[in-house]
């Protein structure tokens, strides 16, 4: 039944690509976890049946990345099991409800594995000769599968699903580089996204906005420190009366190299708190992402 829905799942839905081959395999032998092969998944059995859920459905997709693309894993993992991660986690929210790993909601992207620091990041494009025991989860899957969820928010789930069915449409079996996935994505979606690209996968740098408030009704949203990534923008507004606002600010207002987004308020005098959503946006630390105002 696993194997059915995953297969109709990817075929028809998301990504919407035909499964690249006549049949799979689906067995329980691994311990505690998955593992990949052409037409064949080897998963562990899970007391969860979402977590069982999740690990067919990813193992089953990598017949689509590398498999079917032709991508080099060992050299960009952030292609193979990023991508599958990233996919992975999508079916379990549309199809169970659950923000399971990294999905929209889940501290596990940041909290729970922090390596965004000096000491473990690096650029994801050079990661394959920085691999252990310890950080491959977050080269290989964690941060690579936040960085594909954002930009999916940014662009919009039609333009990204366009996008990557253009690139897979464009590069099956042509062992295409990451260089390809990017400017493929900028020929596709008609937009230079290399400032992104570029400050994700080139980049040392972590998730960390914080807030500050001014003189005249604004609050000013910057990146702390530096090498710190470009993020969307999520201020919850909570007035006096206890009523709430969204106020929401798109990634690319960071596109240009701003260090700095004003936000300007209608009147301070009946707000009692601002805070940036940090459920939905990783921020490393939470000491500056809220403030009290009367």
């Amino acid at each position: 039944m696993r194997l059915k829905k995953t297969l109709e799942y990817t075929s028809t839905v998301n990504p919407g690509i035909p499964y690249p081959y006549d049949h799979v395999t689906v067995f329980n032998g691994t311990q505690g976890g998955g593992m990949e092969f052409p037409m064949i998944a080897n998963d562990a059995d899970f007391p969860d049946s979402t977590l069982t859920s999740y690990v067919t459905f990813h193992e089953i997709f990598h017949n689509y990345t590398p498999f079917m693309m032709g991508l080099n894993e060992k050299r960009y993992p952030f292609m193979d099991e990023g991508l599958t991660d990233f996919f992975s986690s999508e079916y379990v929210q549309d199809q169970y409800g659950t923000n399971f790993f990294f999905a929209p909601g889940s501290q596990n992207r940041v909290d729970d594995y922090n390596y965004f620091s000096s000491k473990e990041d690096a650029p994801l494009i050079g990661t394959y000769a920085q691999l252990d025991e310890t950080n491959t989860v977050f080269y290989y899957y964690l941060k690579p599968s936040m960085a594909y969820m954002l930009f999916k928010e940014m662009v919009g789930e039609k333009s990204f699903l366009k996008g990557f069915n253009e690139f897979v449409r464009r590069w099956e079996g042509k062992h295409p580089t990451p260089y390809d996935f990017f400017y493929t994505m900028n020929d596709v979606l008609n937009q230079d996204y290399n400032w992104f690209w570029q400050a994700w996968f080139f980049s040392y740098g972590y998730p960390d906005l914080g807030l500050k408030l001014t003189k005249n009704n604004s609050v000013l949203v910057h990146r702390v420190g530096e090498g710190s990534l470009p993020l969307p923008v999520k201020l919850n507004i909570v007035y006096s009366d206890g009523t709430e606002k969204i106020i929401q600010r798109p990634m690319n207002v960071w596109k240009d190299g701003a260090e700095v987004v004003e936000i300007k308020l209608d009147d301070f005098s009946n707000i009692s708190e601002i805070s940036l959503d940090t459920e939905t946006v990783p921020d490393i630390s939470h000491i500056n992402n809220s403030i009290k105002v009367n």
